[in-house]
């Protein structure tokens, strides 16, 4: 785990990151507790910002820029205090 951890953070500390950072592994391997809850505490001091979506159900390429752009601004909303309720 900790060196996924060193990965993330060498990567969010380049002055040229470029892309994504994806983890791969087998469904119910826990990528997304590491990244929900883990993830978020080993990070304290990287002044970027951070968004995750999933690739799941994704049809077409096209859609990955919607759901970066989607969760940059809930992201931004969240931080503003001014998250939408489900």
């Amino acid at each position: 785990m900790e060196n996924i951890v060193n990965s993330i953070k060498a990567y969010l500390k380049s002055e040229n990151t470029e892309g994504a950072f994806q983890i791969k592994g087998d469904w119910g391997c826990g990528k997304t507790f590491f990244i929900k809850e883990i993830l978020p505490n080993k990070l304290n001091g990287i002044d970027r910002i951070q968004v995750m979506i999933s690739l799941f159900g994704i049809g077409d390429v096209k859609e990955i820029p919607y759901r970066l752009l989607n969760a940059y601004i809930n992201k931004m909303k969240e931080q503003d205090g001014n998250a939408d309720e489900d």
